[in-house]
């Protein structure tokens, strides 16, 4: 496969990009530019039409203060096309989402992989799930304090820290 870095403005991508064999051929895909809603819903369309089942797709500053327009946009375009991507981890004001189908397998590898990798590059983290599947299907990260976190590293909800919903993949 062929590696493709793409530093242009998504709004003209697909006028400078005609060819259609890039649709559904990009595995990740990072949004990180104009801090507007709509630009953000829009950039998610282009992600919708470019990326592979299953790809990555990232969004900075989701959840940060200064621009709430993104996060809103965000879980718009999750909700009105829920077979498109599902937010499965949010780190470091990025949300990290998948293609549904795949969405078992990214979860299971952030909670089997994702300390162990941290950790090698010299972060210790404590991945959390402070609620059951049923109310939500994000999993987060945050840096590891070991005044407050569990030794484990991992915590469930507020009423049963060290019990967390899990999918197991096989």
């Amino acid at each position: 496969k062929n590696l493709y870095l793409c530093n242009i403005h998504s709004e003209k991508f697909l006028t400078y990009y005609t060819n259609s064999n890039l649709f559904n051929s990009f595995r990740f895909f990072h949004i990180d530019g104009c801090h507007t809603g709509s630009r953000v819903f829009s950039d998610m369309e282009l992600a919708d039409k470019l990326l592979t089942n299953d790809s990555i797709l990232v969004i900075d500053d989701f959840f940060n203060p200064g621009y709430p327009q993104i996060t809103e946009a965000v879980y718009r375009y999750v909700f009105e096309y829920h077979y498109s991507f599902r937010i499965f981890f949010f780190f470091f004001n990025k949300a990290y989402l998948c293609r549904p189908d795949c969405y078992s397998m990214y979860y299971s590898h952030c909670i089997n992989n994702l300390q162990q990798s941290m950790l090698n590059k010299k972060m210790a983290i404590t991945i959390k799930k402070t609620s059951s599947m049923g109310d939500c299907y994000t999993l987060a990260a945050e840096e590891y304090n070991q005044e407050i976190d569990l030794s484990t590293g991992v915590q469930g909800p507020d009423w049963a820290p060290e019990k967390m919903d899990y999918i197991e993949t096989k």
